[in-house]
C-alpha cells in the first residue's frame, strides 16, 4: 500500500466518519501534517492510512482515515 496523502496536501474531511469518530470535525477542510507512518515509521497499511491533520480554529488533530478525506484542487 502507498500513503495517499503528503505534508501540506489540503483536504476536505468528510460529513460522516462513522460512528466511533463521531466527536471528531466533520465537513471542514484541513492541511495534512503527515501519516502515522511520517511521524512513528512502519509501512502497514495502518501506519500509511491515519493521518494527523491541521484544522483552523482547532489545531492539530490526529488519526483521521484517509477513506474520510477528498484531496482538494487548488
Amino acid at each position: 500500500m502507498e500513503q495517499k496523502f503528503h505534508k501540506g496536501d489540503h483536504v476536505r474531511i468528510a460529513d460522516n466518519l462513522g460512528s466511533s469518530m463521531e466527536h471528531f470535525e466533520k465537513g471542514c477542510e484541513a492541511i495534512v501534517i503527515g501519516s502515522y507512518a511520517d511521524k512513528y515509521g512502519g509501512d502497514s497499511d495502518r501506519a500509511l492510512s491515519a493521518y494527523t491533520l491541521h484544522l483552523k480554529d482547532s489545531g492539530q488533530v490526529s488519526w483521521y482515515e484517509d477513506w474520510q478525506l477528498t484531496l482538494m484542487n487548488c
